[in-house]
Parts: structure tokens; sequence; C-alpha cells
């Protein structure tokens, strides 16, 4: 028993080590981020973001390894390995890196040379946190939390005798690692060892999903267009072809990213009926934010929105377009109240040439 006891710690470690190692490979090659992240106001355009708060379930199966530590009872075990069937779990993701999680497994038996069998079962809660990131690709994590053993008599002696036992300590700390891999739909494979104090240990493969990230309608929160667009031409005074001039009223976006919602492409859809006709008519798309936020997010955002508009434009006829974003730089209301917060989240159009020969 002494040396099976060496055996786990250090298939453990090596383990772990293939966990870490695997996720250092992969952190740099993916180009998405959470938007949870501290740093992302910091990321360049081009760079995915995701919401990385939210729901998670998942359900697997796997190999138990067994070590019953119970008083007064002489015998001998036979069989330490079971089968793992099922494991449960549902986390909520915090954010970045940190998670909550809930579990349940059913660990099989411990087997003694009577004949006797003792049933394993226990759940547990766990912290959780993430080495890089758990978005699209392969991650790992380690986990730290408290288990309830649940035993029971699975089976009484062959010979009929009296089979009592009693659980020396049933509330246990637990410790694990684990290494997950998230497709782009956020359905995921995890493999995962568990140590439940000195008495049992598993190795389990699970499936996962993630739930409610960005309403489940799009894959990111937000996607930054890339292609940083040259400084607009000087403004010509003169106005031309009726085309719009000013702030875009009802054009706006899904909080904290640049998508831009329903109705907001049907203010868009009037601007591209007057212009279409003039495609030689030169003009620039401006948006700005409000002040909450850190001063290098809402640049970003604002840039990343003013690309969303004139992508959309562009998409839909009108060539001639260039787009720039401001940030919080220039506000046009008072950003301590909400009335000028709103008014200071806008999208502006200027008209850069007056050439309207169709």
């Amino acid at each position: 028993m002494y040396s099976q006891s060496h055996k786990i710690v250090g298939a453990r470690s090596l383990f772990l080590m293939l966990v870490l190692g695997t996720a250092s490979t992969h952190a740099t090659a993916i180009p998405r981020h959470c938007e949870q992240n501290p740093t992302a106001s910091q990321l360049p355009e081009g760079t995915q973001l995701y919401d990385c708060s939210g729901w998670y379930a998942g359900i697997g199966l796997g190999v138990s390894k067994l070590k019953p530590r119970i008083v007064n009872l002489p015998e001998t075990l036979d069989k330490t390995a079971d089968a793992v069937l099922p494991t449960l779990f549902l986390g909520y993701d915090l954010n970045a890196q940190w998670s909550l999680e809930g579990h349940y497994s059913d660990q099989g038996e411990a087997t003694f040379d009577s004949g006797a069998a003792i049933d394993y079962s226990h759940m547990g809660a766990s912290v959780l946190y993430h080495v890089g990131q758990h978005l699209p690709g392969w991650h790992a994590y380690a986990k730290l939390g408290v288990s309830q053993l649940d035993t029971s008599l699975a089976k009484g002696r062959d010979d009929g005798g009296v089979f009592n036992y009693e659980q020396l300590k049933s509330t246990q700390l637990h410790v694990g690692a684990g290494i997950e891999y998230m497709t782009k739909t956020l359905w995921g494979l995890r493999l995962e060892a568990l140590s439940i104090d000195k008495d049992s240990h598993e190795l389990t493969l699970s499936i996962l999903k993630r739930f409610g990230r960005d309403a489940g309608k799009t894959k990111a929160k937000y996607v930054a267009i890339p292609a940083p667009t040259p400084e607009p031409e000087p403004a010509a005074p003169a106005v031309l072809c009726n085309a719009p001039q000013g702030v875009l009223d009802g054009v706006y976006f899904v909080t904290a990213s640049a998508r831009l919602t329903e109705a907001s492409k049907q203010v868009l859809n009037n601007v591209i009926n007057e212009l279409v006709p003039f495609p030689n008519v030169k003009i620039a798309v401006r948006a700005h934010t409000d002040s909450r936020g850190s001063e290098a997010y809402n640049l970003l955002l604002s840039k990343s929105r003013a690309a969303s508009v004139r992508v959309y434009l562009q998409q839909h006829g009108v060539i001639n377009v260039q787009s720039e974003g401001f940030g919080e730089t220039r506000p046009i209301g008072d950003n301590n109240t909400e009335q000028g917060r709103a008014s200071n989240r806008r999208v502006e159009v200027e008209v850069l040439s007056d050439e309207c020969a169709p």
C-alpha cells in the first residue's frame, strides 16, 4: 500500500505538469480574451472579447482509487479501483480566472477479502482557478474545496458474519487539477484528477457546456474591426446631395459592445438610401462614449463602434466611408447625470466632399 500511494502521488504530479505545460503552449496562440479581464481595455483591435461570466454544467465518467479509512475493522482490502459513473457538476464563472462549482460522483465500491463491500459517493463545493482563460481552445485549472463522503454497506460478508464499520471522517478537503478544451460553440471536454483527502482519488473525463454568454446570439461579445483607418480629410464647407450630417439619432449598440441593435440598422438603412445614388460623396463616421469605464477601454470601444457602422454602410453599397473613435474625450453632456451620459454615447456623420454626381 505504501508503494501504491507513492505511485498515485507521482502520477498526480506528472499530470499536473502536463496540464500546466499544455496551457502555456496554447495560451499565446489564441487571439481571444475575456471581457472581464482587467487588461481587456489595453488589447489591440482585432482581438475577440468574450463574456466570460455565466453558468456551465457537465457530466462524465472515469475511474476511482479507494482507500477506506475505517475504525475497528481488521479485514484486508481486496479491490480498491472501480468505475466513476456518473460524475455531475454545475458551476458559475465569476470572471476570466475564477469559478465556483458544485459536484457529485458515484465512485463505486471498495471490496474486502471477506466478500463485503463499501459503496462510495461524494458531493462537494470547489473554487477553481483557471490558468489562462476559459475560452475556445485549451486551458488548465486547479481546484480546492470541501467534500462530503457518503459510505454505505453495498454487500455483506460471504460467510454471513457481521460487518461493522464506521467512517473515520466524512467531511474532507479535496484538491484537483485538470485541462479543458472548449469549442467555438462553448461545448467542451474536461479531463480532471481529484483527490479527496486520503480516502479516495478519481480521474474523470467529462463533457460540459457553458451557457448565457452574450445571450447566446453571438460567439463573441465584441469583435473589434482591424485595419486602422487614415485620418479623415478636411471637411468641405458645402454639403449637397441631402447627405446626413451631425448626430445620427437612434443609432445604438448592445451594452459594452460594438454590435448594432436591429433598430439602429433601420436608421442606417435610411442613410444608405440617401447616399447610394451618389457614390462620390465621402463621409466620416465618428463614435463617442460616456466616461464610465477606463479611458483606454472607452477609446477602443468607440473606434470599434465607428468601424462597425462603417462596415455596415460599406456592405450595403456606401463605399467612401472613413471611421474614427474619440472615446470619452469630446462630451456634449454632463457625465454625472444619466441624461448627459446618454447624449455622450453618440455616433456622428460628417460629409467630407460635395461631389454629388451620380
